[in-house]
């Protein structure tokens, strides 16, 4: 298939691209980065022809909002400079907050999983998970 072989040849060529960028600054891990990259664009841009031909949607498409609201708590953390080790656990608290936070706006959860997290959950959060629930 011509669509199998563009998309292999766009992915190896966004690896050796990134590489070239990457190594010189980060080193190994610039490595790891580009390839990690590229083996992800290689994985979604395989898996839409197929989740449209077979019409299943697996839980992974829920995985770029769980890396955007990741991506944002390590900007939080990486903007907030602690100085004492009290203010770090403090920092690291509250990002965790946000992190929950940014997992609930951003939709993460289905229904069913919000109405377990509700059982466990002390009374006065109800309100806010039904909220999301809907």
């Amino acid at each position: 298939n011509a669509y199998v072989g563009l998309m292999h040849l766009i992915a190896a060529g966004l690896s050796v691209g990134l590489n070239i960028l990457l190594i010189p600054m980060f080193g190994m891990q610039g490595a790891a980065v580009a390839t990690l990259l590229s083996y992800g664009f290689l994985a979604i841009t395989m898996a839409i022809p197929g989740l449209k031909y077979v019409g299943i949607y697996p839980e992974f498409l829920r995985l770029p909002k769980i890396l955007l609201a990741s991506a944002l708590m390590g900007a939080v953390l990486f903007f907030v400079k602690p100085e004492t080790l009290i203010f770090e656990f403090a920092a690291l608290g509250f990002a965790a907050v946000f992190y929950v936070g940014m997992i609930f706006v951003f939709g993460v959860l289905e229904k069913k999983e919000i109405e377990i997290i509700k059982k466990i959950a002390p009374a006065p959060f109800h309100p806010l998970l039904d909220y999301f629930a809907k």
